[in-house]
């Protein structure tokens, strides 16, 4: 999975979407792997209320030397200058407009030549038939069984906490998002005073 967006970027996909509910860890995970893989990319994120924040030493640091519109969807697509990988939050709200997904095509040219990457991150897929051929979906995956162990041990360290059968926390917790795990995890050592 992270493998295989690395590669996206490397090969200049210019708009990739992520499906997932777990905005900030997929784009923590993928920002760092970009890192790591010193692709010389700048690494952004967009939203609606934020406004454009810049990947450095492993956090977001909000840019605050813009003036614009954080809420126009559009206007944030020409800030990139040079290889940039952007991500965007909650775009399927936008995409369907005439206007937002005809930048995008207008602008696909432009994002091959400067290896700029377009990064939907969004819990629902809807993709205008217009720009179908443009578009690259990944879907990231739930957490695996070592990253829920990873939750539990910082819980368990956290707390002070008893873990009574860690093999049945653990495939109870298959099929959650890590927010959702580590929110069951911190309810049963409130409702069973300091046990899991």
């Amino acid at each position: 999975m992270i493998n295989e967006f690395v590669g996206y970027v490397a090969a200049a996909y210019p708009i990739l979407w992520i499906d997932t509910h777990e905005y900030n860890r997929a784009i923590k995970e993928y920002a760092r792997a970009l890192s790591e893989k010193n692709l010389h990319h700048d690494i952004t994120v967009w939203d609606v209320v934020s406004g454009i924040s810049k990947y450095e030493n492993n956090k977001f640091i909000k840019l605050e030397d813009s003036d614009d519109d954080p809420s126009m969807p559009i206007e944030f697509l020409h800030k990139a200058i040079g290889s940039t990988v952007m991500f965007v939050k909650d775009y399927h709200l936008f995409i369907e407009s005439v206007q937002v997904w005809r930048a995008l095509v207008n602008d696909i040219d432009d994002f091959k030549q400067k290896s700029k990457i377009f990064v939907i991150v969004s819990p629902k897929v809807n993709i205008p038939e217009e720009i179908k051929r443009y578009v690259t979906v990944i879907n990231f995956s739930l957490p695996t069984k070592d990253e829920l162990k990873s939750i539990l041990d910082v819980a368990v360290t956290a707390e002070g906490a008893e873990v009574e059968d860690e093999e049945l926390v653990l495939s109870s917790g298959s099929g959650l998002t890590a927010f959702e795990f580590e929110n069951a995890i911190y309810h049963s050592i409130v409702l069973n005073k300091g046990k899991i």
